[in-house]
């Protein structure tokens, strides 16, 4: 048990030895990084790595990141499906809510950065500790994966609240991945359109109670009463903070 604590990098193995073996407590890297080469494993019964794991693939294959934080394990498993080889892959887990977050009481209390050198294409599930991550005020059960690169995007994939884990496949671009409830109430719609007699279009404005993005067609639904044809929404533009 404890923590042993490195300030400096660490590189473990080469392309043909050596293995990593956790037994109990932590190994805290700091703002350095404990690096596997292209053959090691990690032999895990209990302990994780703080700070940034990075792991060197010289092939497709699967490798589980141990990393965890202060309060906890949540490791990241990560697939690689395909890449130019060797390509490297960092994972770092971070106690609290991603700083850009704009409503940390609906968001997981954690986030991942990963970092790719080379090129990759990877599976990755993200595991979460239930309830330390969760926030009270939060709905697990509507959260939904989000990616930050320069703003947030919502990548697709799914999260299962029953095995605390959220799983997104062909990820290509490694940035920062957390969860959270996209979910906001309307606070006003009004017609832009002064007069839409015998117009073709006629344009809305909607504003959210919080920030949302990503937003497409898609997720609206037109209520037909009394028009004539098939009417229909062409399209969905952001238009700021009003």
């Amino acid at each position: 048990a404890g923590t042993a604590t490195f300030g400096t990098n660490l590189t473990i193995g080469n392309a043909g030895t050596g293995n990593l073996t956790l037994t109990n407590g932590t190994i805290d890297m700091g703002s350095n990084t404990l690096a596997l080469a292209a053959f090691p494993g990690i032999t895990r019964t209990g302990g994780y790595v703080i700070g940034n794991l990075q792991k060197t693939f010289a092939a497709m294959g699967s490798f589980t990141f141990q990393v965890g934080t202060l309060n906890g394990y949540s490791q990241v498993d990560a697939n690689v499906t395909a890449g130019t080889f060797p390509s490297t892959l960092t994972v770092k887990a971070v106690q609290g809510t991603q700083p850009n977050i704009t409503r940390a009481d609906k968001a997981l209390s954690r986030y991942w950065t990963l970092t790719e050198s080379g090129d990759l294409t990877a599976d990755l599930t993200f595991n979460y500790l239930d309830p330390t991550d969760i926030p009270a005020t939060a709905n697990e059960s509507s959260f939904i994966i989000q990616k930050y690169e320069a703003g947030f995007t919502q990548p697709g994939g799914s999260v299962d609240a029953n095995a605390n884990a959220a799983t997104i496949s062909g990820v290509m671009s490694f940035s920062d991945w957390t969860l959270a409830d996209p979910s906001t109430s309307v606070v006003s719609l009004n017609r832009s359109t002064t007069n839409p007699t015998n117009s073709a279009t006629v344009t809305w404005q909607i504003v959210f109670a919080d920030p949302v993005n990503g937003l497409t067609a898609s997720n609206f639904a037109l209520v037909n009463t009394g028009l004539g044809g098939t009417p229909g929404i062409s399209s969905v533009a952001a238009a700021g903070t009003p």
